[in-house]
């Protein structure tokens, strides 16, 4: 709902009257054409504060719906119920999968703490390095996923950023990339052949630190 003001002139009163009024905007049932409903209606002036105040608290609401209390990042609630939408809209997308390597180890040796720390720091990478037409989302545990307007090859080097700075703190993640091609007609279709290369790294990691 948007909330306007408007002036109207009382001419024989010689006084300017202001009113508040409220527009709202709902998709008309059984449309295939994607109409709207407007309406229009006034609002009294002790209202319109309060109005002001009820929205912001939804947004605020919408906010921590889709929002990683941890980590500040975008949740698995995200994911579910707004990026498939983006993945129809988009011919160039690719996802990447980042897992943390030896997580679980580190976490039950030092501490849940110090697992949120680690978690927090490579959020903030995350955070600092993506631009705002992607996403970035905390899948659950110690697995984040993000989404590229890119191609495979962009994805892979803006992975190899995220691997480097995380190093500069002695952690390292496996990564598995999969962009969009035809037949792959869901995002979570994509997410699979992404699991699926994080799989094949992570093995290929524990195979290589296995006597470490």
């Amino acid at each position: 709902m948007v909330v306007f003001e408007k002036e109207f002139y009382l001419t024989e009163e010689e006084q300017k009257l202001k009113k508040f009024f409220g527009i709202s905007m709902k998709p008309m049932i059984n449309s295939y054409e994607g109409e709207l409903l407007i309406e229009v209606f006034p609002i009294k002036h002790d209202k319109v504060n309060e109005l002001y105040i009820y929205y912001q608290n939804i947004d605020e609401v919408n906010k921590k719906i889709y929002k990683d209390i941890l980590t500040g990042l975008y949740n698995r609630n995200f994911y579910e119920e707004k990026i498939s939408k983006i993945y129809n809209n988009l011919e160039n997308i690719s996802i990447i999968l980042l897992d943390i390597d030896n997580f679980k180890s580190l976490n039950d040796t030092n501490g849940h703490i110090v697992g949120d720390e680690i978690l927090k720091t490579l959020s903030k990478i995350i955070k600092e390095r993506i631009c705002s037409e992607n996403y970035a989302i905390r899948m659950g545990g110690d697995e984040f996923l993000i989404l590229i307007k890119k191609g495979k090859e962009e994805a892979l080097d803006f992975a190899k950023i995220i691997l480097s700075d995380f190093k500069k703190f002695g952690k390292s993640v496996s990564i598995g990339i999969a962009e969009k091609k035809i037949g792959l007609k869901t995002i979570n279709e994509l997410y699979k052949k992404a699991d699926m290369a994080l799989y094949t790294a992570k093995k290929k990691w524990e195979g290589n630190n296995s006597y470490k």
